[in-house]
């Protein structure tokens, strides 16, 4: 909250903080107040007419809607729950043979596999098992 907001909220903060002006003084802010409070009234008058014309509408388009049997779901069609298509798998690139003797293949992508950084650490190059 503002400080002028906070003064005006308290009438002893108010009569303190007013302390020493003159009537005549006090009666213009007195009028500049009640201006303002009159614009704020029109402008919250206004927003309401707006929500209230708004909301008219709304419950124009629903009867529409319910009249001609139009769903939501038929508006939004595919925008509803849109659908990412997957990417299709990437190839092999590299083959390498696991412990026990059978096949194994690897992207590329992601981490290296186990079995397949086993044989780098022990002096093969990866270019060795390209497929």
């Amino acid at each position: 909250m503002s400080d002028i907001a906070d003064i005006l909220g308290n009438t002893r903060r108010l009569r303190a903080a007013l302390r020493g002006e003159s009537s005549e003084r006090l009666v213009e802010f007195k009028e500049k107040l009640e201006a303002l409070i009159v614009e704020v009234e029109e402008q919250e008058a206004e927003e309401l007419e707006q929500q209230k014309e708004r909301l008219e509408q709304i419950e124009k388009i629903k009867a529409l809607m319910a009249e001609s049997d139009i769903t939501e779901e038929d508006l939004l069609g595919d925008a509803a729950a849109p659908i990412k298509a997957k990417r299709a798998p990437r190839p092999p690139k590299y083959k390498f043979w696991l412990e026990d003797g059978s096949e194994a293949t690897w992207t590329g992508q992601g981490r290296t596999p186990k079995a397949l950084q086993a044989q780098l650490d022990s002096g093969k190059a990866l270019e060795e098992f390209l497929i």
